[in-house]
């Protein structure tokens, strides 16, 4: 029943793009790293956290990965750790000019549809809103819209980690 109302308000959005759980055709739980790897290129190294991410053009993006059939200890692995294979899990898109980028007409829309008012406030400095039923969420401060995020939403998240089986072995080495 969620879905169909997604889908019924995104039909009812159509002079504007739909809200998703998806960010320039990389979806959470069904995009491999081999797939963003051809739509995004190589990833360059973060120095300040270790991991990567990858440029694309005003954006700085991290993508968290997991394993495309079965657990481990943990859902989401190191890129180390993650083969071709691996699943996107999450996406969070870091606009390097926050004042000016492409996606105020998106988080716009996102409030609409969840029914709230944009986190930003003379004392709040910066601030987040996150939805689990939407795979969607965003931070601001006084500077703008500082990060985004994409993940699958509660229902396909849930469906996803019930259907997975315990590895044979904590983390498989990835197939190169």
């Amino acid at each position: 029943m969620k879905n169909f109302i997604l889908i019924v308000l995104c039909l009812g959005l159509t002079t504007v793009p739909c809200l998703a759980a998806s960010w320039k055709n990389i979806f959470p739980l069904k995009t491999t790293r081999a797939e963003v790897f051809k739509l995004l290129g190589e990833p360059k190294p973060f120095q300040v956290t270790g991991g990567e991410y990858f440029e694309v053009g005003n954006d700085r993006v991290f993508i968290r990965w997991t394993l495309a059939n079965c657990f481990g200890k943990k859902l989401i692995i190191d890129e180390e750790s993650a083969g071709p294979d691996a699943l996107v899990h999450e996406i969070r898109v870091e606009p390097k000019n926050p004042k000016q980028n492409e996606y105020e007409e998106q988080v716009r829309q996102f409030l609409e549809i969840v029914k709230q008012k944009d986190c930003v406030g003379p004392r709040l400095g910066s601030c987040g809103l996150f939805d689990n039923r939407f795979g969607f969420g965003y931070s601001r401060s006084d500077l703008g819209i500082t990060k985004l995020e994409y993940f699958a939403d509660h229902v396909e998240g849930s469906s996803w980690r019930r259907r997975l089986k315990p590895c044979s072995t904590d983390i498989p080495k990835p197939i190169s």
